[in-house]
């Protein structure tokens, strides 16, 4: 995975989590602040950063997990299998594309939570946009019940590794290896998941009219 910032999909041009940037830091902690929040947990590792003056617990973040990923499939199967595979927005995407792309993601979260390491597949190596190409020609020959199967079998694996991730492990990063010390492991997995649904609900909406 690549190391300069915090990995996740990104894909409506933002740059990746993990910035120093302060105005870009305030724009996320106002993502973060849309849900209810355990108390402030300030500590002086926050470097003054207010982003790191938040700590999401593990309940909290399994909840938003499953109603984001709730939102998401009630989102998709008011879509009929004609329309999941239909070309449309993000390029040549069909919402099929679409939720094979945020499937691969989560299975790269799953690797991290069943390894407790930063691992993963080479693509993370390549610039964003280049690494959505590889990821959609490599997912591209799936079926739709293909894709459908294999995403509710690792959300369901997500979830399962999400309960056995002790409390402490999802703001300290010196609990998974290789990862770099700044990173906060619940925001990288938020990235891949409840962001990501999030991210991309819109997308499906106008490919297919809901």
């Amino acid at each position: 995975m690549e190391v300069a910032d915090q990995p996740g999909c990104i894909c409506a041009g933002r740059r990746g989590i993990g910035t120093n940037d302060v105005r870009e830091d305030m724009e996320r902690l106002a993502v973060v602040l849309d849900g209810p929040l355990c108390p402030a947990d300030i500590s002086p590792a926050s470097g003054g950063n207010p982003i790191k003056w938040y700590l999401m617990k593990k309940a909290e973040f399994i909840d938003r997990v499953k109603t984001g990923r709730g939102e998401w499939t009630e989102l998709l199967s008011m879509v009929d299998a004609g329309a999941m595979l239909e070309p449309g927005q993000e390029g040549e995407w069909s919402a099929k594309d679409i939720l094979a792309h945020v499937m691969w993601y989560e299975r790269q979260m799953l690797a991290l939570l069943e390894t407790r390491a930063l691992v993963g597949s080479d693509l993370w190596k390549l610039p964003l946009d280049e690494r959505n190409s590889a990821i959609h020609d490599e997912l591209k020959e799936m079926t739709l019940d293909e894709v459908c199967e294999e995403s509710d079998r690792v959300f369901a694996e997500l979830i399962k590794q999400l309960d056995l991730l002790p409390e402490e492990a999802y703001g300290d990063s010196g609990c998974f290896e290789h990862m770099p010390a700044e990173w906060t492991p619940w925001e990288v997995m938020a990235g891949n998941t409840f962001r990501h649904y999030a991210e991309h609900t819109e997308s499906i909406r106008r490919l297919t009219e809901i």
